[in-house]
């Protein structure tokens, strides 16, 4: 119903501009963001507006959990204010921060160090465990401040890098693999997680 009522529109007219016009919809459940090179088509909310009931917000400054801070280049994605949210649940806003998530000469071991008492849906965590995950917090603290910029000039090409620690859990053998994908300079998808079979070759 929205794509229909949002084609409807698009396919108007407009003869004060002569550029090809592009649009991009994102919709999450009732949230949606509209972004485009033609007035028009950012004027689409009321458009929307007729046929359903929402609200106008303005400029977006903040979508699902990121911060969109406007930069000369294009935009910045941050989730410093998240990051402060957690930081303070866990009552570690103050820690001094580092700049790795984690030693690269640790190896955690599901039975490492003392087991802590958690819920029942935590299995098995230690106080090695917590020790990894405020060592996590302390490079966020770090990185708080850090983001993403998503650059408004780049040459339309794709690029993917990809890698996998190959049998890196020590207990069933498998493996970690990740990728980032570029459209241009900008990262537009990436993924890191472990695998569910386990590879008897690295190639």
């Amino acid at each position: 119903m929205v794509d229909a009522t949002l084609t409807d529109h698009s396919s108007q007219p407009n003869n004060q501009d002569s550029r090809i016009s592009e649009s991009s919809t994102a919709v999450y459940v009732d949230d949606i963001v509209i972004t485009g090179n033609n007035n028009d088509m950012l004027n689409a909310l009321t458009v929307l507006a007729n046929r359903f009931s929402l609200k106008d917000l303005g400029h977006l400054n903040y979508f699902l959990g990121v911060e969109v801070i406007p930069h000369k280049d294009g935009l910045i994605l941050s989730q410093s204010k998240y990051i402060c949210v957690l930081l303070r649940k866990w009552d570690m806003f103050d820690c001094k921060g580092v700049q790795t998530p984690l030693s690269t000469s640790v190896t955690l071991s599901l039975n490492d160090g003392t087991p802590l008492q958690m819920p029942p849906n935590i299995v098995s965590p230690s106080t090695t465990h917590w020790k990894a995950v405020k060592r996590v917090l302390r490079y966020l603290k770090h990185t708080m401040l850090n983001g993403l910029l998503l650059r408004r000039s780049f040459t339309p090409e794709l690029h993917v890098y990809s890698n996998a620690d190959w049998a890196g859990d020590i207990h069933d053998r498998t493996s970690t693999s990740g990728y980032v994908l570029y459209l241009g300079g900008n990262p537009i998808s990436w993924s890191s997680k472990k695998q569910h079979t386990v590879a008897r070759s690295s190639t």
